[in-house]
C-alpha cells in the first residue's frame, strides 16, 4: 500500500508539472514571435508590451481567486477547467488576424493558466511531507523553466520553419491532450485514491475571509511580496519579452542567435531551481541566502547597464545571463517562507497571494520599459517593427536596476525568516 501511494503521488505531481511546462512555453513565446507580431500587426513598443502584459495581468489577478478555489474545490477541477480554456484561447490566438482578438486571447491564456502553479503547490502541501516542500517547489520551477528553454531557441527554430501560427497551434494540440490527463490522473487528496493522508486536511469550516485577513494584515507577507515582485518580475519581463529584441537590435544578430542567449539565461534559472533545496539545507539562514542572491542579481544589472552600457563584449553576455538566471530564481525560497507563515488550510490562498507578485511585476515592468523605449525611439522601422538603439535599452533597463535595488534594500532591512510556529 505504501509503495503504491509513493508512486501515485509522483504520477500526480508529474502530470501537473507537464501542464506547468506548457504554461512557461506560452508565457515566453511572445519574445520569440515579437518581431513577427509587431510587423504583421504594426505594434508599437508599448502595444507589444501591453500584449505581453495581458498574460501577466490576468495571471496575476487570478492568483488569489485561484488560491481560494484550490482550497475550496481542489486542484483537479480547477486545473482541468483552466487548461481547457487555455487550449481554446491558444487556438483563437493562432487563427486570428484581429489585434483585439489576439489581445483578448492572450488575456484569457493568462487567466486560465493561473490555475496550474498554485494547484501544484497545494498538491505538494497535501501529498508530501513538509520537509519536501522547498525541494519540490524547486523541481517544479525546474520543469517550468525547461518549458522556458523550449520557448527560446527550439521555438525560434520551429517558427522559422513553419511560422508562428502553426507553432502555437501545435502547442494548443498538446494542451488539449493534457486536459484529459489532468481529469483522469490528478486527485486532490490521498483518500480520493484510497490512500492514507500524509498531512491532514485543513478545517473546511475556516472562512476564506479570515484566511485572507491573516495574510494581508501580516507586514512580512508584503515584504516577501515586494521582493518577489521586483526580482521575478524583472526575470519574467526581460526573458519573456525584451531580452530577444534587445540582443537582435544591439548586437545585430538573428532571432535564433538571440534566442540562444536567452536560452542560457533560462538555463541559469533552471539550474537555480534544481539546487534550491540543497542550497537551503547547506545554509542555516534562508534570509541570508535571499540577501546574498538579491545582492548579486542587483550588482549584475548595475554592471550591465552602468559599466558596460548595455553592450558588454559578446563572450561575457552568456556568463552574465546565466548568473542572473541562477541567482534570480532562488528568490522562490520566499514561497517557502510564506507557506510557513500560513496555516495549512490556507496554503492555496497564501501561495496565490505571493504568486500574484511576479506576474503583476512583469506586467508593470514590461509597460514601463516599453514606454521608455518608445519615448526615446528615433523613428527607425524594419519590416514594420520598431528598432531601438543601445542608448534606448540602457535607459529602459534602468527600470530593472531600480526594482532590483529596492528588493535588495528590503531584504537587508525588513525581511524576517519566520516559521509557522512563530
Amino acid at each position: 500500500m505504501q509503495e503504491t501511494y509513493f508512486k501515485y503521488r509522483w504520477i500526480i505531481w508529474g502530470t501537473m508539472c507537464s501542464a506547468f511546462l506548457i504554461v512557461f512555453i506560452q508565457r515566453y513565446s511572445i519574445a520569440v514571435i515579437a518581431t513577427d507580431l509587431a510587423g504583421e500587426l504594426n505594434l508599437t513598443g508599448v502595444q507589444l508590451s501591453n500584449l505581453s502584459s495581458m498574460y501577466f495581468y490576468a495571471y496575476a489577478f487570478m492568483q488569489i481567486p485561484v488560491g481560494i478555489m484550490a482550497d475550496k474545490y481542489g486542484p483537479r477541477k480547477i486545473t482541468t477547467v483552466g487548461m481547457s480554456i487555455a487550449t481554446l484561447a491558444t487556438f483563437l490566438f493562432s487563427f486570428s488576424n484581429s489585434v483585439y482578438v489576439i489581445f483578448f486571447s492572450r488575456f484569457l491564456m493568462g487567466a486560465s493558466f493561473a490555475t496550474i502553479f498554485v494547484s501544484i503547490l497545494k498538491i505538494i502541501s497535501v501529498w508530501f511531507p513538509p520537509n519536501r516542500f522547498s525541494t519540490l517547489t524547486g523541481w517544479t520551477s525546474l520543469v517550468g523553466n525547461v518549458g522556458g528553454m523550449l520557448a527560446s531557441a527550439p521555438l525560434a527554430l520551429l517558427v522559422t520553419l513553419v511560422g508562428w501560427r502553426v507553432s502555437l497551434t501545435s502547442i494548443g494540440v498538446f494542451s488539449f491532450l493534457l486536459v484529459f490527463m489532468l481529469w483522469f490522473i490528478v486527485r486532490d487528496y490521498p483518500e480520493d485514491s484510497n490512500q492514507e493522508l500524509v498531512i491532514p486536511k485543513g478545517n473546511s469550516d475556516n472562512k476564506i475571509s479570515h484566511g485572507l485577513k491573516l495574510i494581508i494584515t501580516n507586514p512580512q507577507m508584503w515584504v516577501n511580496f515586494l521582493i518577489v515582485f521586483s526580482v521575478m518580475g524583472t526575470i519574467a519581463s526581460f526573458s519573456g519579452l525584451w531580452g530577444i529584441p534587445y540582443l537582435m537590435h544591439v548586437y545585430q544578430i538573428s532571432r535564433s542567435s538571440a534566442a540562444n542567449y536567452i536560452l542560457i539565461f533560462t538555463f541559469g534559472v533552471t539550474m537555480g531551481s534544481l539546487f534550491m533545496g540543497p542550497i537551503e539545507r547547506i545554509f542555516s539562514s534562508r534570509k541570508r541566502i535571499i540577501q546574498v542572491i538579491v545582492g548579486i542579481f542587483t550588482m549584475l544589472w548595475a554592471i550591465l547597464i552602468l559599466i558596460f552600457r548595455c553592450m558588454p563584449v559578446s563572450w561575457l553576455v552568456p556568463l552574465i545571463f546565466f548568473v542572473m538566471g541562477f541567482t534570480g530564481i532562488l528568490i522562490m525560497l520566499l514561497f517557502v517562507n510564506v507557506k510557513e507563515m500560513s496555516p495549512l488550510q490556507y496554503s492555496g490562498l497564501a501561495t496565490g497571494f505571493i504568486n500574484f507578485a511576479p506576474f503583476i511585476g512583469a506586467a508593470i515592468l514590461n509597460t514601463m520599459v516599453g514606454f521608455i523605449l518608445d519615448l526615446n525611439w528615433d523613428g527607425l522601422l524594419v519590416g514594420g517593427a520598431r528598432i531601438y538603439n543601445v542608448a534606448d535599452y540602457q535607459k529602459g533597463f534602468l527600470i530593472y536596476l531600480c526594482f532590483s535595488s529596492l528588493a535588495f534594500i528590503l531584504s537587508l532591512i525588513f525581511l524576517r525568516e519566520r516559521k509557522a510556529k512563530d
